[in-house]
């Protein structure tokens, strides 16, 4: 079973969806997590902790399935496809999902600041780390610590997905974004493995 601020935060996160974050209420989320009001103040002292706790449970998730995806892939190619699909895709669908979307965005951002700070260390240590052990297993040696490009595409990589997710005005114009930015990425990466 979940612990209870992970459970806390996936009921809240479906009262957003639902609801939208400026009507939700604190009765909403006890309510549909079956939990008293108290339980749920014990947990978060107010609707901007409890949106704290959903954006460090659902970047949690991100990195996540993320990683479990990242198993599965076989080469640099397949590895993008999947940071684009749960760091750009995913949270594009979810925002765009939410009632009042745009109005959402602009009010949970400076909510929940820190939380996106982490995410996006989180997110480029992954990228970084991945770049390198492709890299690595395509020249068959060991790599020496002179990585500055990788650590630069992973720092593009989440710059650049702010930008796609803010100028996607439908799925297929995010889609399209997407597939030229792997386009890019690929790349660069080409050209970093070549350079190290």
């Amino acid at each position: 079973m979940k612990n209870k601020d992970a459970y806390i935060a996936e009921i809240a996160l479906q009262q957003i969806a639902k609801f939208g974050f400026r009507k939700l209420t604190m009765q909403d989320v006890s309510e549909a997590a079956n939990i008293s009001r108290q339980t749920l103040y014990n947990h978060v002292a107010n609707k901007n902790d409890l949106l704290k706790l959903v954006a460090h449970h659902y970047f949690e998730s991100i990195i996540q399935r993320c990683e479990a995806d990242l198993n599965q892939s076989s080469d640099l190619s397949a590895a993008f496809d999947c940071f684009i699909t749960h760091f750009i895709i995913e949270p594009w669908r979810t925002i765009k999902s939410i009632p009042e979307a745009e109005e959402f965005e602009a009010t949970s951002n400076e909510i929940i600041g820190h939380e996106i700070k982490q995410a996006t260390t989180q997110r480029i240590a992954l990228i970084e780390k991945t770049i390198k052990f492709y890299a690595n297993k395509r020249r068959d040696q060991v790599i020496n610590n002179q990585f500055i490009d990788a650590a630069h595409i992973a720092s593009l990589f989440c710059a650049t997905a702010i930008g796609i997710k803010a100028a996607a005005e439908t799925e297929e114009g995010l889609q399209l974004l997407c597939a030229t930015f792997k386009q890019s990425l690929m790349q660069l990466a080409g050209h970093y493995d070549q350079a190290a």
